[in-house]
């Protein structure tokens, strides 16, 4: 339930609606992005970046839009990307990173156009979120419904970089039968902000698209592109209901170059991989490379929905699902000898995954108890190749013979067997208290194979005994609210494990505890929310970065002791007047290491220190304006400094961010029931600033930054649309 509702803006009007919205009568902090704050961010924005004005999220990217997957990361409350639970629709999207195994990146399983509203829910442990990774927060996307009278709209939107996007929907209306649907279809295309990626591509060239074969042709078809397509179905059937959902995803991105600190600072921003071929033969320092390092990405998304009203107060939902993803990335990977370069060939990592599932539950109401139980079931297979191939010539150009690789470097599958079961029992006790008491139950086993003989043959199981999932909720007043709940919750051991020197058969999976109490207060023009929350984080697992980027050294993955965590979250929103909308948000996160550990038969002093990747002080702002059918919107985040490495003597400064998003929206102009002009600009200031850190991995000390390498932010970038309805 919320406080405000996800309200579109009125007819001919831009309303006053919420930036964000608070979830009502909730045992945790839950806070959710609208719509119409969806709408306002610039065409084809990442629903990773669109929650990063909520408290203690922490979004950043290569990007401004946060396309680029590789650049892409998600810190909430200090936990990362790959411990956040994502869902759409019911449908688990399993772990999000562009070269992991088993799930799909939400700007892959939707359009954003197509979005209706994302959920947050920061603290761990929620039952009834089907996810393997989720030690950390839960997010949850929301697709729209289909409108109820047949319509077209449409949005085109132009851009900073050559970046062009068009979106598509027809709305079927509601036929005699009851079904409702639409179908969309959205094509980006664009230039990267530095280096080699002139687009080359022409939009919606969807299904007949050149991926990247790019190398073939000494350089033709160069950049990204994004193009996707979703289909959604309604069918009532009496007191029950069929939903289906489709999407399509052919994504292709160009690299950004990977940096360290060194050769940041000695080279600057726009060092990016080479655009001449002479100058990544000239590169034996291998500060960069050449730039048609590209990874593609082809996914089909589908699920079934079945809502059954199994007697007046007992709804049982099931959505089978299933997923197919199958990409590459190709590389030029140079080898040199006292400095002097000997050879360079052609890197090709294929992967291919293959998901299927179904999510179930089933709520009963008896009298003030409401009853909710839940099941899980997921098979996931997952397969990793690698190759090399020479060059036709490699001292004069970049070209490629593809037919016959000169040598397989990984040949690795991974099967993986998920369950998790949970059950709750939601108590209102008058009109003013409410308790939740639940427990739910996860295992996950996956089998490694590895073809090339390089790693034995090994099975491990993450299990879970039985977690506990206590809160309550009181109500002083209307709108007026404390809450608290406990938690424990598990992730699964990450598939690295198996690649390693020594595999451990002991080692362990990571465990949460977490305890949260907090207010929510919703009254007149004033909606504010304050959280506390205590995290115990035992079992952390550590992955060491032991090489760099062009190594195929392993990591070492070992259980290293325990992690706290203690933090407050507030924010604040005000309605000023009948035109002005205020809001605000401030998170501070302490955590720290409680443990030292012990590499190479060396104690590595971490017991006290900071862990990498976490701000201690997170800040959102944002002022809205509303007159008639203008609108504006001005938006700040601010990011703190970030360790980057365990012991903390390395650290990259932190940041603050502006945007702005104007435009203006008439109702029944040029024979369109809606038009609608927005012109958005990301990074408004120009800040130059460190953005993603640590995508190989951080180091147990790191001085000067030679081993870790980061991502830079994108400049200032502008964008205009226009949209329109039928």
């Amino acid at each position: 339930m919320w406080l405000a509702s996800f309200g579109a803006s009125g007819a001919g009007t831009a309303e006053l609606t919420p930036i964000i919205v608070l979830g009502k009568r909730e045992i945790r902090d839950v806070s959710g992005v609208s719509d119409n704050t969806l709408r306002g961010a610039p065409p084809g924005t990442s629903p990773l970046k669109q929650i990063n004005q909520l408290p203690g999220v922490a979004w950043t990217g290569s990007d401004n839009l946060g396309n680029y997957e590789w650049g892409n990361d998600l810190s909430v409350r200090g936990f990362g990307l790959n411990q956040i639970g994502f869902t759409l629709d019911d449908i688990p999207l399993g772990s999000t990173h562009f070269w992991y195994y088993n799930g799909i990146d939400p700007n892959r399983a939707i359009i954003s156009e197509d979005l209706d509203r994302i959920s947050l829910t920061p603290g761990s442990g929620t039952p009834n979120v089907p996810s393997n990774n989720a030690l950390g927060a839960s997010v949850r996307l929301y697709s729209g419904l289909p409108e109820k009278e047949s319509g077209f709209r449409f949005k085109q939107s132009v851009g900073s970089y050559r970046n062009d996007r068009s979106y598509l929907r027809v709305d079927s209306g509601q036929l005699d039968s009851g079904l409702t649907g639409y179908i969309s279809a959205s094509s980006t295309i664009a230039d990267k902000w530095k280096g080699m990626g002139s687009p080359g591509q022409q939009a919606f060239g969807m299904f007949q698209r050149d991926p990247g074969e790019a190398v073939t042709g000494a350089g033709a078809r160069w950049g990204s592109y994004h193009d996707q397509l979703n289909v959604k179905l309604i069918k009532p059937l009496g007191e029950h209901r069929l939903m289906w959902f489709y999407a399509y995803s052919d994504k292709r991105e160009n690299d950004y170059a990977d940096l360290t600190l060194p050769v940041l600072q000695a080279r600057g921003y726009q060092l990016d991989n080479y655009t001449a071929w002479k100058d990544a033969l000239r590169d034996t320092d291998e500060d960069a490379y050449f730039g048609s390092s590209m990874s593609y990405r082809r996914d089909h998304l589908t699920a079934l929905t079945g809502e059954f009203a199994l007697a007046p107060h007992a709804v049982l939902k099931l959505t089978p699902y299933a997923q197919r993803d199958g990409g590459y990335g190709d590389w030029h990977l140079p080898s040199s000898t006292n400095g002097a370069m000997t050879n360079l060939q052609l890197r090709r990592s294929q992967v291919q995954s293959d998901r299927n599932g179904v999510n179930t539950s089933l709520t009963i109401k008896v009298d003030q108890h409401e009853f909710d139980f839940g099941l899980w079931l997921e098979q996931s297979r997952f397969t990793r190749l690698r190759y090399l191939y020479d060059l036709v010539d490699w001292a004069s150009s970049p070209v490629v013979n593809l037919d016959t690789p000169v040598a397989s470097l990984m040949n690795r599958n991974y099967s993986t067997d998920s369950a998790h079961l949970f059950a709750r029992d939601q108590i209102q006790l008058d009109a003013q208290w409410s308790l939740s008491a639940g427990a739910k139950i996860s295992q996950a086993r996956t089998d490694f194979n590895e073809l090339q003989g390089l790693f034995p043959a090994n099975s491990l199981t993450s299990s879970s005994t039985v977690l506990p999932q206590i809160g309550f909720n009181y109500q002083r007043a209307p709108g007026n609210e404390i809450f608290g709940y406990y938690a424990e919750n598990i992730g699964a051991i990450p598939i690295t494990v198996f690649t390693t020197n020594d595999f451990n058969r002991n080692i362990e999976p990571e465990r949460t505890q977490t305890l949260e109490a907090g207010w929510r207060h919703s009254q007149d023009a004033l909606t504010t929310s304050l959280s506390v929350y205590s995290i115990r984080y035992r079992n952390r697992l550590l992955q060491i970065n032991n090489c760099t980027l062009l190594g195929t050294c392993p990591s070492l993955v070992a259980n290293v002791g325990t992690l706290g965590k203690k933090g407050i979250e507030g924010s604040a929103q005000w309605q000023l007047q009948d035109r002005w909308t205020a809001y605000g948000a401030l998170a501070y996160n302490d955590s720290h290491y409680e443990d030292d550990y012990v590499s190479q038969g060396h104690v590595v002093p971490t017991a006290g220190k900071v862990p990498v990747n976490s701000p201690a002080w997170l800040a959102s702002w944002e002022l809205r304006y509303a007159k008639g059918g203008a609108f504006a919107t001005l938006k700040g985040k601010y990011i703190d400094q970030r360790f980057a490495s365990y012991t903390n003597d390395l650290a990259v400064p932190g940041f603050s961010l502006w945007s702005l998003n104007t435009g203006y929206t008439c109702l029944r102009c040029l024979g369109l029931q809606r038009l609608a002009t927005q012109l958005s600009v990301e990074n408004l200031g120009n800040r130059k600033y460190i953005s993603t850190i640590g995508q190989s991995g951080f180091s147990a000390s790191d001085p000067i930054g030679a081993n870790t390498y980061v991502q830079v932010g994108a400049p200032r970038m502008v964008w205009i649309s226009v949209a329109g309805t039928f």
